[in-house]
C-alpha cells in the first residue's frame, strides 16, 4: 500500500429542500422499519395536502435562476425511490456534475400529476417532460429560499 496521502473528496448523494425534506422528516422510524421505502411514499401522500410553495434563487457558475417551487432537489446519484431527484435522465455519480430538479406545481392536483410523472421517469429512465418540472446540471450550486425552508442532506 502506498504511503501517499490521498486528497479527501466530499460527495453528496442527495439534498432536498421543501416537500422532499418535509416528507423525509414525517416518515418516522416505526413506519420505515415496518414498510421500508413505502414509508416515504405514505408520508408524501400525507404531506401533499400541506404543499407549500417558496421562492428559490438557484446560483450556478454561469447563471442565477429565480423560481417559485414546492421542492428543489440536488442529487449526485439517487435511487428511483427518491422521486423528486428524477428530473434528468441518467444520474451519473462520477461525472462531476450535480443534477438539480425543481418541482413547481400550481396546486395539489398538479403535485400529484408531477409526482406520478417523476415516478414513471425513475422507472423508465426517461427525462421528465412537464412544464412544472425543470432541471439543470452544474458543477456547483448555491440555493437560497424565501421564506427559509427546511432541507435534508
Amino acid at each position: 500500500m502506498s504511503n501517499k496521502l490521498r486528497k479527501k473528496q466530499v460527495m453528496v448523494l442527495l439534498a432536498g429542500i421543501g416537500f422532499e425534506a418535509e416528507t423525509v422528516e414525517k416518515a418516522d422510524r416505526e413506519a420505515k422499519n415496518r414498510f421500508g421505502m413505502l414509508a416515504y411514499i405514505l408520508a408524501g401522500v400525507q404531506q401533499i395536502g400541506d404543499l407549500e410553495r417558496f421562492e428559490s434563487e438557484i446560483e450556478t457558475d454561469d447563471k442565477i435562476i429565480t423560481v417559485t417551487a414546492a421542492a428543489v432537489t440536488v442529487a449526485n446519484v439517487a435511487p428511483p425511490t427518491s422521486m423528486l431527484a428524477q428530473g434528468p435522465t441518467g444520474l451519473i455519480p462520477d461525472d462531476g456534475l450535480l443534477d438539480v430538479t425543481v418541482v413547481a406545481p400550481m396546486n395539489i392536483a398538479g403535485a400529484l400529476a408531477a409526482s406520478d410523472h417523476l415516478l414513471q421517469t425513475a422507472l423508465s429512465g426517461n427525462a421528465a417532460q412537464r412544464d412544472d418540472i425543470g432541471y439543470l446540471r452544474t458543477r456547483k450550486v448555491k440555493i437560497n429560499t424565501l421564506p427559509l425552508i427546511p432541507s435534508i442532506d
